[in-house]
């Protein structure tokens, strides 16, 4: 810290992703010995950390579109989910804190059909962060026909960098037995705070008056 106080060069070479993020001002992130991306630290720590969960999860799953193996297609089918900005640019990538639109494109293979949403957000695993329905936000039920599109708005993301999906499903009018679901590509979330984990927590510290004498 004291060669960087006085301005010294440091080269560190390391996979801890939080001493870079302390430590360095700009990042190089090589993979089979050719750059893959250099940029201020905090950009390529968070496209890193996306792309290692990203292969991890690659590892886990088939990556099969949910209708392949369906004899008989439900009533409503999620067809599609993608993030957007205000405007409706679709992002791919986007800043914590962002205000983001979850769209949700519904089908219906016949009749019309009244049932819930839900929606979740979760790590490339499958572990997830949050979940909720339209029933339990106090909506009523919703008369799904045709193609349609629900959208599902985020006013201030907290999540941390990373790789992260969005799933959304149609249930029953009670909100108890899925009838169809479908999950969002990789969405890589960048953040130029210091902090680890993954989602943003409000707090603040509470020091002993020596700490600051």
């Amino acid at each position: 810290m004291h060669f960087k106080e006085i301005g010294k060069t440091i080269l560190l070479c390391s996979h801890s992703q939080y001493h870079v993020g302390e430590l360095c001002e700009r990042a190089i992130w090589l993979e089979k010995g050719r750059i893959r991306k250099d940029d201020a630290a905090p950009e390529v720590l968070s496209e890193y950390i996306a792309y290692l969960e990203n292969r991890q999860y690659e590892k886990r799953s088939g990556m099969s579109h949910p209708e392949s193996n369906l004899s008989h297609p439900p009533e409503v089918i999620v067809e599609k989910i993608f993030l957007t900005d205000r405007e409706g640019a679709v992002l791919n990538q986007i800043e914590k804190f962002q205000t983001v639109v979850l769209k949700i494109q519904t089908r219906t293979s016949g009749e019309p059909f009244t049932g819930h949403m839900g929606v979740a957000i979760k790590k490339p695993d499958t572990q997830v962060i949050f979940a909720t329905t339209t029933k339990e936000s106090g909506q009523e039920a919703i008369r799904f026909s045709g193609r349609q599109t629900i959208e599902f708005v985020m006013p201030s993301i907290p999540l941390m960098s990373g790789a992260y999906q969005m799933g959304a499903v149609v249930t029953d009018i009670h909100a108890l037995h899925p009838i169809h679901d479908n999950l969002s590509g990789i969405i890589t979330v960048t953040s130029r705070r210091p902090e680890l984990g993954m989602y943003w927590i409000d707090h603040k510290w509470r020091l002993p008056s020596s700490a600051t004498a």
